[in-house]
């Protein structure tokens, strides 16, 4: 047992040389870390000088060698969560606060510096809970506030739906972040504490989201089919006051266009099948209109030819025909092998 004691030990000394600190105090913390690793080697490499055979049970030398090393431990493990405390205060954010517990590695689990640096492992319980609520107010300020225009702010190049699809999607995030930097750090009180304290709130985010998210899309998905059969069946051009044509393809069908391309790019699931097929029309869309707008630019007056828009099948889909026929029969356009 005093073998393994004093080999664990070692273990956990010697992996102070590669230990980094970050911070204002940084330099002069690791230059004292520094100096304990290398006292800690000249206390340690004593063994190898010593007459007798380590491994005899009968030698007490060792025994008594081996109390004097523990000794010099328990002082250089006061050293060091004095240092560790320290490196802690330099900590601003959750996420620094596990960069250095990762960086501390086994070495804070030694009994002196557990109990030492306790208080600072309830700080990152505290900060975790602390951002579990930040959390929770942000999810009911954007979308339990009542205010109708609320999603349009969350983000002001997106359309409304993927805008607040996406902001779900980072607020998952954010909410699974500290979990997955808990599960790699081995000490009791966090590991006591995301099991009984912080799983219910992990788990409650989780749900209210899960939930918002499904709202959001199912109610867009459902109004799809009304888009497109109430916008994709009207003229392709309309005729103003002052007699002059303008392009009849509706602000909703360039917005459904934009919130299928986002959500293709975020790669949301369950995607309807009908809305990728509407969207793989979108370059067809785009020559209509740029063709559409080529004759509208003309500022020809609307009484001098005859629009006609209707719908044709083409093949196995349905698109959107159309034929423009001039009075004066001079021009003729055809879109899509329309009849």
């Amino acid at each position: 047992m005093e073998s393994q004691s004093l080999f664990d030990t070692v273990q956990d000394y010697l992996k102070l040389e590669r230990i980094e600190m970050f911070g204002l105090k940084a330099k002069s913390l690791l230059s004292m870390i520094n100096n304990i690793y290398e006292e800690f080697i000249k206390l340690y490499q004593q063994f190898g000088d010593v007459s007798y055979e380590v491994l005899m049970p009968e030698e007490e030398q060792f025994t008594a060698d081996l109390n004097e090393f523990f000794a010099s431990i328990e002082q250089f493990d006061r050293r060091l969560a004095s240092i560790f405390d320290q490196a802690f205060a330099e900590c601003y954010s959750l996420e620094s606060f596990f960069k250095f517990v990762w960086i501390m590695g086994v070495t804070a689990n030694r009994p002196i510096i557990m109990a030492q640096l306790w208080h600072n492992y309830e700080e990152i319980i505290q900060r975790v809970d602390q951002h579990f609520s930040d959390l929770k107010v942000l999810f009911d300020k954007n979308f339990n506030s009542g205010k109708d225009n609320e999603l349009s702010t969350l983000n002001s190049h997106l359309p409304v739906v993927s805008a607040s699809l996406c902001f779900l999607m980072r607020l998952r995030k954010r909410t699974l972040l500290p979990i997955e930097c808990m599960k790699l750090i081995d000490h009791p009180l966090i590991n006591d504490k995301m099991e009984h304290v912080l799983k219910d709130k992990y788990e409650e985010l989780e749900a209210i989201i899960d939930e918002k998210e499904k709202e959001i899309f199912t109610a867009w998905a459902e109004k799809l089919p009304e888009i497109w059969e109430t916008h994709l069946t009207k003229t392709l051009l309309n005729v103003r006051e002052d007699q002059q044509l303008e392009t009849n393809f509706d602000f909703a069908l360039k917005t459904a266009l934009r919130e299928i391309r986002y959500m293709i790019i975020a790669k949301i699931p369950d995607l309807p099948q009908e809305a990728i097929d509407f969207y793989n029309r979108s370059q067809f869309f785009f020559i209509s209109t740029y063709n559409l707008n080529l004759i509208v630019n003309w500022s020809v007056p609307a009484k001098e030819f005859i629009i006609r828009g209707h719908n044709c099948d083409s093949q196995n889909q349905n698109s959107h025909g159309m034929t423009i026929i001039f009075s004066t029969e001079m021009f003729l356009v055809a879109n899509n092998g329309c009849k």
